[in-house]
């Protein structure tokens, strides 16, 4: 029956539609073989108290299950594949994508995203806040008393950046 349909829509058609009809079939089936093998481990050490191995326990359901699944996988491709009903597209469509120019075609990337870390050195840091009752408070940078700039203040140099994270402190550049 396959080798009819086969001929039919031609083997590298063919092919291409059995591709496209098994991944899912395996990836679904594969995943709830993972699932059953997770279960069977954890139960299978409760085998040990009725004098059986668990390793051996678990590796002959394993095997067992593994070939459930390969026949599972075969028969339900088979029954997808049976049902499937192939139409082939018109001439006159077939025609106009062959006489497409390849080389004409453009392909765009899309720009990439600013990091956060740049980011948070553009961040303006906002001068006056509304508190409750709609009034407006001014917000002071809090510097240290004794003159010497605390570890999470802005560093005095003008970089924006915090005095831990700055970069210039070691620098003879340093504006401090």
């Amino acid at each position: 029956m396959f080798i009819k349909r086969m001929e039919e829509v031609g083997e590298e058609v063919w092919f291409k539609i059995v591709k496209q009809v098994s991944l899912p079939v395996l990836d679904t089936l594969w995943m709830e073989h993972l699932t059953y093998m997770d279960y069977l481990r954890s139960g299978v050490g409760l085998r040990g108290y009725a004098s059986r191995d668990p390793l051996v326990e678990y590796k002959n359901e394993g095997h067992v299950a593994f070939e459930k699944m390969v026949a599972n996988v075969y028969s339900t491709i088979a029954e997808r594949l049976e049902k499937l009903k192939i139409e082939q597209a018109p001439k006159e469509n077939i025609q106009t994508m062959q006489g497409i120019d390849e080389s004409k075609i453009e392909y765009k990337k899309p720009e990439t995203e600013v990091g956060i870390k740049q980011e948070s050195r553009e961040v303006k840091r906002p001068t006056k806040v509304r508190v409750a009752g709609g009034e407006v408070a001014n917000i002071k940078q809090v510097t240290s008393s004794n003159g010497k700039v605390g570890r999470n203040d802005l560093c005095p140099c003008g970089s924006g950046l915090k005095y831990k994270k700055c970069g210039m402190i070691n620098s003879p550049e340093h504006k401090y």
